[in-house]
């Protein structure tokens, strides 16, 4: 622990997963950072202990609900859009909202 704080490097002791949530240290710095699950609860997760141009990384994006970005993966990919129709109709690719 004397090496990472004589380096600057954030670390936490941490004894069992849980206790994240309750550290002074990765509260204080902004070590979590919270997120949206795709059941609309929400919950905080450790950030990566990186800075870029002093700015600490923040969180990109929430986890995504099932299937949300099928489509656009597909259009990324090279897909046409008759193509990835006829996916969704055949049941190949489900849409966000499909049961």
């Amino acid at each position: 622990m004397q090496r990472l704080e004589a380096i600057g490097l954030p670390f936490a002791p941490v004894a069992k997963p849980e206790d994240l949530f309750n550290d002074p240290h990765l509260n204080a710095a902004g070590g979590l950072v919270e997120l949206t699950l795709p059941s609309g609860a929400k919950t905080r997760l450790p950030a990566l202990p990186i800075e870029m141009a002093g700015q600490r990384m923040d969180l990109f994006h929430d986890v995504p609900r099932e299937a949300e970005h099928s489509q656009d993966v597909l259009r990324q990919a090279g897909y046409a859009e008759a193509d990835i129709e006829r996916l969704v109709a055949q049941g190949v690719v489900r849409l966000p909202d499909a049961k």
